[in-house]
């Protein structure tokens, strides 16, 4: 993998009380502000090992304490070091959460790590799962003609959804292995490309839905 410091582990000592950091961007102990030396892997803020399955409910604890003690508005009286440092982490850590909530973005952004200079707008999936998406987006707009979507369509966008997560993981374990096989890799950046096109179908379905909504 691509040697992004993992400073959440390599930061150890406070800089200013030299007290052992629970976490990199913050003393608790002495209550200071870090500066950080190199680029944070977005896994290691929240406290997490780099892999596509992870535990949301992790990266919501460690964003709701973060961001209390990181918040700008809490070192406006502060030197304008510490400002520029709050201001850049509060920034990092809701730009990092953004993207590990997301499982297309997550894919995305750990595929980055494991390969940097992979295009991941190469790959083109299978012909069959072009025809599978256009036959879904002619369901969708029926559903938008008439105005109600059906469970079943919904149900189906969803399970393909979740179908892919799951490949995407497995795949990624395979990789943490392997890191240079360029088949896995391959199997990655289409399995990426096939979500792009779930993740169009499920943000349809979830507009005619609330449309359907806001008419009752």
């Amino acid at each position: 993998m691509n040697q992004v410091v993992d400073n959440y582990r390599e930061t150890l000592k406070c800089h200013s009380c030299n007290h052992t950091l629970e976490q990199s961007f913050y003393c608790f102990f002495c209550e200071k502000i870090q500066e950080i030396k190199g680029k944070l892997n977005y896994f290691s803020i929240f406290g997490l090992e780099t892999t596509y399955q992870i535990d949301l409910n992790k990266v919501d604890e460690a964003f709701d304490l973060l961001i209390l003690v990181l918040h700008p508005d809490y070192y406006a009286q502060s030197s304008e070091t510490d400002k520029s440092l709050a201001l850049e982490y509060s920034t990092l850590l809701n730009n990092s959460k953004a993207t590990l909530i997301d499982p297309l973005r997550r894919a995305k952004y750990l595929l980055s790590l494991f390969s940097p200079l992979t295009d991941q707008a190469s790959t083109t999936p299978p012909k069959g799962f072009i025809t599978e998406m256009f036959s879904l987006q002619e369901e969708l707009d029926h559903a938008e003609e008439t105005g109600t979507i059906s469970r079943s369509l919904k149900k189906e966008i969803e399970d393909l959804a979740t179908q892919t997560e799951q490949f995407l993981g497995d795949a990624f374990i395979q990789l943490e292995s392997k890191p240079e096989d360029k088949l896995i890799i391959t199997t990655i950046q289409e399995e990426i490309s096939k979500f792009k096109f779930i993740r169009n179908l499920q943000d349809r379905s979830q507009e005619i839905e609330q449309k359907q909504t806001n008419l009752h």
